[in-house]
């Protein structure tokens, strides 16, 4: 009997390349942050965007005031937003631009680098801002201007319609505010940090034009309800008296003397009129105020002025801003504060 026919079946044998084993080997990382910014820096360079300009902006403001925590008052955000900021910048373009902890804020050469460029940057954009209000027969821009406290309280001031006027005429123009102390301002011009400035300066100040605000602010010198001081007639205090007692001294008139050769016991110092009244009346303290700041507390009888005729003096506050490095918007205010106070002087 011939068995049954079984089907032939062929199959194919494939060689397939062997697999090799992993090697037992650690992956190599840059232990160097400087050395890594260099290969990260070979991505490809981002195009700049709107949230680009906002994290340089940070970045130029954190350069500017030293650090982290120092730049939290300008920029109004906490610390920890800030450091997010600046590692979304650095991921944003590829390299390292500060190194941050206990030994302090430190810039890299690349955060160098790129501080300048931004500082570039943001220059040719107000530049080419200033190019179209030309081309429109406008002003425009913005003005960071610093002051320092009190200014409210006084009547008549030449900068109070320098403002005015500027609003009016160059609608186009921002304005961004800030008290600070006078150091602080006078710093901020230097740097860039302010476009101007508004506070009293008793010395020419290289690399600073200046133009006196109208009119003069008279200073005396107050005493507190409580003060052993405030119910004597002037002709009982005497110049050893006033030495004797605790004196509030602001920080920005360090080294300059005071009316009537009197020579104050320091014993409390700030550039702020608020803190200075508040140390008054303490009644404990005695210290100098501008007279429209305090006329307030002098109203309601909890204030005096101290030996008026003679302790008391005048001083004119200053418009400042940097020689040769001032905006279209920036000249046109000083403009303002010129016929400002030309007004004020012919009124008088």
């Amino acid at each position: 009997m011939v068995g049954k026919q079984l089907p032939i079946r062929l199959y194919t044998y494939v060689a397939l390349p062997r697999e090799r084993a992993p090697m037992n080997k650690k992956k190599v990382t840059n232990q160097n942050p400087r050395l890594q910014s260099r290969i990260d820096i070979q991505k490809p360079i981002p195009s700049v965007h709107d949230s680009d300009l906002r994290l340089l902006r940070i970045f130029m403001a954190v350069v500017r005031n030293g650090g982290f925590s120092a730049a939290q008052t300008e920029l109004n955000i906490s610390q920890s937003s800030i450091s997010e900021s600046i590692g979304a910048l650095e991921v944003r373009f590829g390299v390292n631009l500060c190194d941050r902890g206990r030994s302090g804020f430190r810039m890299t050469q690349h955060g160098v680098d790129l501080h300048d460029a931004a500082h570039s940057l943001f220059q040719d954009i107000e530049n080419f801002q200033n190019r179209i209000g030309e081309f429109r027969n406008e002003i425009s821009g913005r003005i960071f201007l610093g002051i320092v406290d009190g200014i409210a309280t006084i009547e008549n001031l030449s900068l109070t319609r320098a403002l005015e006027v500027l609003n009016i005429e160059a609608p186009a123009v921002d304005l961004e505010l800030r008290v600070d102390s006078p150091q602080s301002l006078i710093s901020g011009v230097q740097n860039g940090r302010y476009d101007v400035a508004v506070l009293p300066i008793f010395r020419k100040i290289p690399g600073i034009a200046s133009i006196a605000i109208n009119p003069p602010v008279k200073q005396s010198l107050y005493c507190g309800i409580g003060h052993p001081m405030f119910g004597l007639a002037d002709s009982a205090i005497t110049n050893e008296a006033l030495e004797s007692t605790s004196f509030a001294a602001r920080k920005h008139m360090e080294g300059r003397p005071y009316p009537g050769k009197v020579k104050y016991s320091e014993r409390a110092w700030t550039n702020d009129m608020e803190c200075l009244a508040t140390l008054i009346l303490t009644g404990r303290f005695i210290a100098y105020l501008p007279v429209p700041f305090a006329r307030l507390w002098v109203n309601e009888g909890s204030m005096r002025i101290l030996r008026s005729k003679d302790l008391s003096y005048s001083a004119n506050l200053f418009l400042i801003t940097r020689v040769g490095d001032c905006s279209n918007a920036t000249k046109f205010l000083c403009n303002c504060l010129s016929s400002a106070n030309k007004i004020a002087v012919a009124e008088k």
